[in-house]
Parts: structure tokens; C-alpha cells; sequence
């Protein structure tokens, strides 16, 4: 396997940086084609669900921010049934 990689490289076994950067790039292709798998595999939301995601999100934004600050997120954690540690 690693002649094969070695020669895919266009180097030999002796040249242990570019056998090493061939591997390194082998297993960034093999993630990306991963996770481009799971993104196409994944439903889009419907307008009903996006509506109804933003109206729990605005709930609980409390500042009207657009983000969740520590607190309302630790708010959004109880009130959905976590126990949420203080370090947490």
C-alpha cells in the first residue's frame, strides 16, 4: 500500500516527506468525500421547519442579539431537559 502511494506520488519509499504529504492529502480527499456524502445525503429544511426553528431560537434570544449568549443558551439547555454543569 504504500508503494502504491509512494508511486501515485511520483516518488519512492526513501523519500519519507513526500510519502508522508501523499498520505496527509490521500486522507483529507477520503474527509472530504465523507462529509460531501453526508451533506448529500441531508434533507433541506421546509419553510414550516425554519419558522419553527427561528421562533424556539428567538424565544430564547432574549437580547434580541441574534446569538446566544451563555445564559440564554444555559436557559435553552434546561428548559429542554439538560442538566447542564457550570463548567459546562
Amino acid at each position: 500500500a504504500l508503494e502504491d502511494l509512494a508511486g501515485t506520488a511520483g516518488c519512492s519509499l526513501r523519500d519519507e516527506g513526500a510519502v508522508r504529504a501523499a498520505h496527509v492529502a490521500a486522507l483529507a480527499k477520503k474527509e472530504e468525500e465523507k462529509r460531501a456524502a453526508t451533506e448529500a445525503s441531508l434533507t433541506p429544511l421546509t419553510e414550516e421547519e425554519r419558522a419553527r426553528f427561528r421562533l424556539a431560537f428567538d424565544h430564547f434570544d432574549a437580547d434580541g442579539s441574534g446569538a446566544l449568549d451563555h445564559a440564554e443558551f444555559r436557559k435553552a439547555m434546561i428548559d429542554s431537559g439538560m442538566m447542564p454543569l457550570r463548567s459546562e
